[in-house]
């Protein structure tokens, strides 16, 4: 069998790093260009003050009154 030396050892270990670190990146690119959309909406928008991100089970909807914009219509 051959005796790997320092030096090769050594090699070897910087580019297995390298990998691993260029990995990584690529992998954080892709997350970012998938949600870029996402991302700027937070920056730009914030999350909107909501603690857990979920509507309360207080909020109702109702149906918005729409008379006035019927009667500018006629």
């Amino acid at each position: 069998m051959d005796k790997f030396t320092k030096d090769q050892v050594q090699n070897a270990h910087y580019g297995t790093t390298l990998f691993n670190i260029f990995s990584f990146l690529l992998f954080l690119i892709y997350c970012i260009l998938q949600n870029k959309n996402r991302i700027m909406g937070l920056i730009v928008e914030g999350r909107g003050g909501r603690p857990n991100g979920r509507r309360g089970a207080s909020v109702r909807y109702r149906r918005l009154n729409t008379d006035d914009a019927e009667a500018g219509i006629q």
